[in-house]
Order: structure tokens, then sequence, then C-alpha cells
């Protein structure tokens, strides 16, 4: 929809670079979340957690990763 707006030269320019910059950035957004995702699958507390209704890998691999934490924390306190 952006790339068929028309603007003078130096705007142009600009939407263009932005475009090309986003679309890069929307690329590796996509390859990082796919490597998040084959690594959260091959845990077995993520497998689990991604069977109750709503929760994806994304989410499930957060709070085993806030789980390890808080658990961490509190052997290092002890």
């Amino acid at each position: 929809m952006l790339r068929i707006l028309k603007l003078e030269f130096i705007d142009d320019a600009v939407l263009r670079s932005d475009l090309t910059l986003l679309e890069a950035l929307d690329t590796q957004i996509g390859f990082m979340e796919d490597k998040i995702a084959a690594v959260a699958l091959n845990d077995e507390k993520v497998k689990l957690l991604i069977t109750m209704p709503g929760l994806k890998y994304f989410s499930a691999s957060l709070l085993v990763a806030r789980s390890a934490t808080s658990i961490a924390s509190v052997a290092i306190r002890s």
C-alpha cells in the first residue's frame, strides 16, 4: 500500500528506505521465531504447557524460563 504512494523526491527516498528496513527486520523476526520454536519444542516442560488451551510455544517458553529464574534466585538466597 505504501509502495504505491506518490511523494516528493526526498520523502519517497526516506519512505522506501524505511520500508526496506522494515521488511528486513520482519524477515529476521521470522527467522528468530523459527529458531525459538525449534528450541522450545524440544523442551518437555514446554511441550506439556502447550497442551493447555491458549498457550503457545513462546508463552510456554517464557513461563519455563521465568520459573527457572525464580528457582535459581531462591537457591542463591539460601
